[in-house]
């Protein structure tokens, strides 16, 4: 169904329920792939579902599904409030309808928010349109609406036990008035939320029908690919297409400097560069071979990630003045019990997303207008970038969304979609297909902030901790254009004095940083729980009899966040980690085993992960991780586990293998071979334990990596008496 059809056929109903009587066809493809535009009338829609007569239930995802099954989570909550069957229910990707969803959770995924965020609002969907269905059956029988019931996408006539599909009278239920404020089943009833079902997805991902954004094709589309400036903030200088316009195939050779440079809000970057247009990828490959380019390159082809760190060194050591703190801002100068201060400092790298599917993004721009086809995190900026930096209008704005082979916090941001539109537009109209090649998504390419933090503790003469000091320069905040927020970093234990100094230093960074799955929590994770581990071995405290010690009081800590960090839950999910494992075992030679705490605010969770590891000869093995987590709600407990299993290999990954090495301004790593992934044969053991709640659900997409990466340092410490103070730790000569 195409979106004018859509929008013509709509009409807003009370309770901002969007109901029209357009359809689909019985013989529309089940799975997430568009439906049909020649559909019977008479089928009832609102802003998530369609149902046809054949009684199958059609689910719009307008949330991003980049591999984390949330297509198939959203479905569920929103089939169980139905009542309908499951094997019945199917999957199609909305376009971006930025007015319409806007005030039903809009289509921004990111920040591990989508589940929490869409749980009240699907189940409010779900009842209500079942309501109507039901009004519409009682109607139909001339009976009261308390005599209906319904099962499994069936209504019953309690009286004579008389049964009509959904499907059947659809089409007349929009004749009645949405209901608001609907009770949401109880929990005890669910029958579809709370089980372990098959992500809808993976059939298609099987046979290779699932659509991305690389498979688009367009009639009378030319390919691109840029050649960017491979140092960052570099300028085109000059260039020479004479041998580019020469390769078979090549259509147009364009500069992109005019769009480039860096955008506030979420801060992204453009590199400038040339683009070459060809009618396939392997002429504008082989064009952009030829390309003959001189650079700008700034003072940044002389930088390497050593020459940052030392000045990061430098910055941490001098005088500042407190983003956030709790109790005593100057602690450490006035409390007079300090007996002496701990101290160490933690760098956690710049690191690459490298998604399987590459960046792209197809658009075709026409009198004014754009139709854009791509993956992405967040519509709703690139609408609004578009209108700022190429003018055209929100409305004249058309988005069709599509599932990525990995996001990870990279395609929430607008810039490919900027240059797709742009080139489509200098040349004339034609629908161009922008890529990246693998290269170019190592080297030229927005990456995790890096971030260098010093840590003191004050330990008074109770050997207790009197004051945690904490100052962090970072190259990325969520807003440059906005005064940093006073948010401390994620710390729940009950210490009477902390401060936080921040410095933003993305004006000295050598590359753009934006998000990368677990954003910032990730270094201050690493921090904060390996250096707690050194203050417990100081005070000769054993390392969880020490977090107990700061999580005894049952309180919430506000850091500056919209939720406060609650010690009961990091206490619970902690105890039950240590209780999965002999914690008190008598320590062998070369084995070690290490704990880690920590949240995820933006989602409201929390995990506590231990370790345990075996070093021979120098050789690290990580041999089994026990992870506990408090979610709230499950919603489908295998996606879930699915989440925190695959969170605990990324932030494994990035402890290994990852990290940026940066010479003359440039990226070293080229592809797969010099940023590897945790192969299976390396895989730990992995158990994942849930602390029983009904409050929720909450956020699980970015909660393991953080406390993953500390709780084996923290391991590795224990097995050879050596701290780990920077990442990746095979790089850093650790091993």
């Amino acid at each position: 169904m195409k979106r004018r059809n859509f929008m013509k056929a709509s009409a807003l109903v009370g309770g901002g329920l969007l109901l029209h009587f357009n359809g689909f066809s019985a013989s529309a493809t089940k799975g997430a792939k568009p439906l049909a535009d020649d559909v019977p009338k008479g089928v009832p829609v609102n802003a998530f579902l369609k149902i046809n007569p054949q009684n199958e239930v059609y689910f719009r995802v307008t949330k991003h599904e980049m591999g984390q099954g949330v297509a198939t989570g959203l479905a569920m909550i929103l089939a169980e409030e139905l009542d309908v069957d499951w094997q019945k229910v199917n999957l199609e990707f909305a376009d971006a309808d930025l007015q319409t969803y806007q005030s039903k959770g809009g289509h921004g995924t990111g920040g591990s928010t989508t589940i929490k965020d869409m749980w009240p609002i699907l189940q409010q969907m779900g009842a209500a349109t079942r309501n109507m269905l039901m009004q519409t059956a009682a109607q139909h029988w001339q009976v009261d609406f308390k005599e209906i019931n319904t099962d499994k996408g069936e209504l019953i006539n309690k009286k004579d036990g008389a049964r009509l599909t959904y499907g059947e009278i659809a089409h007349k239920a929009s004749r009645y008035k949405a209901p608001e404020n609907l009770a949401p089943k109880a929990s005890a009833l669910y029958r579809i939320v709370g089980n372990p079902l098959m992500n809808k997805i993976i059939p298609d991902v099987v046979k290779g029908t699932y659509q991305y954004g690389m498979d688009v094709e367009v009639p009378g589309m030319l390919y691109a690919l840029i050649v960017r400036c491979p140092v960052f903030r570099g300028k085109l200088k000059k260039y020479d297409a004479s041998k580019t316009m020469a390769v078979r195939g090549v259509k147009k050779v364009l500069s992109t400097a005019k769009i480039g440079g860096i955008s506030g809000g979420m801060p992204y970057h453009i590199r400038e560069g040339v683009a070459v247009l060809a009618n396939s990828f392997w002429a504008a490959k082989k064009g952009a071979d030829q390309l003959i380019v001189e650079w700008e390159e700034g003072q940044n082809a002389k930088q390497s990630i050593e020459d940052l760190e030392a000045h990061m060194h430098q910055e941490s050591l001098q005088e500042s003045q407190p983003t956030g703190y709790i109790g005593n801002p100057d602690a450490f100068a006035n409390v007079a019990d300090i007996n002496y201060i701990i101290s160490a400092e933690y760098v956690y790298p710049y690191q690459l997303h490298a998604p399987m599917e590459t960046l792209n993004c197809t658009a075709c721009y026409t009198n004014n207008a754009c139709e854009i086809w791509l993956g992405t995190q967040s519509p709703n900026y690139i609408a609004g970038e578009v209108n700022k930096l190429l003018g055209i209008p929100r409305e004249n704005i058309t988005i069709h969304l599509l599932p990525s082979g990995g996001g990870f916090g990279r395609r929430y941001y607008p810039d490919v979609a900027i240059e797709a539109i742009y080139l489509s537009k200098e040349a004339g109209g034609v629908p161009v297909k922008l890529m990246y090649t693998r290269e170019q998504d190592f080297g030229q390419n927005m990456v995790h902030p890096y971030s260098f933090t010093r840590y003191q503790a004050g330990i008074n003469d109770a050997k207790q901790v009197a004051a945690w000091y904490i100052k962090e320069m970072r190259t990325y905040t969520w807003g440059a254009t906005f005064p940093y927020r006073p948010e401390l970093p994620w710390i729940g234990y009950s210490i009477p004095n902390i401060r936080f100094d921040f410095k933003h230093i993305e004006a000295e960074s050598l590359l753009q940083s934006c998000a990368w799955r677990a954003v910032l929590a990730n270094g201050w994770a690493f921090g904060q729980e390996c250096f707690l581990d050194e203050v417990a071995y100081n005070l000769k405290k054993d390392p969880y009899e020490f977090r107990k010690e700061l999580l005894e009081e049952d309180k919430e800590t506000d850091i500056g966040h919209s939720y406060k960090i609650s010690t009961k839950r990091l206490r619970q999910v902690m105890d039950l980690a240590v209780s999965k494992t002999d914690w008190r075992a008598q320590k062998q030679k070369g084995k070690g085993r290490g704990l880690s705490v920590y949240p995820y605010m933006h989602g409201n969770s929390y995990c506590a992960i231990v370790a345990e590891v075996i070093v021979t000869k120098g050789n690290l093995a990580i041999e089994r991780i026990i992870c506990a987590v408090d979610c709230g709600k499950l919603i489908n407990p295998d996606l879930v586990k699915s989440q925190i299993e695959g969170g605990i290999l990324w932030g494994v990954s990035a402890l290994l293998y990852g990290g940026v090495e940066i010479k003359k301004g440039r990226v070293l790593q080229t592809n797969f071979h010099q940023n590897k992934i945790m192969r299976h044969a390396e895989c730990p053991q992995i158990e994942v334990y849930f602390v029983e709640s009904d409050e929720g659900p909450y956020g699980v997409g970015e909660l393991s990596p953080p406390a993953a990466v500390p709780a084996i340092v923290n391991a590795y410490f224990q097995a050879t008496g050596k701290r780990i103070r920077k990442l990746p730790i095979h790089r850093e000569g650790n091993l």
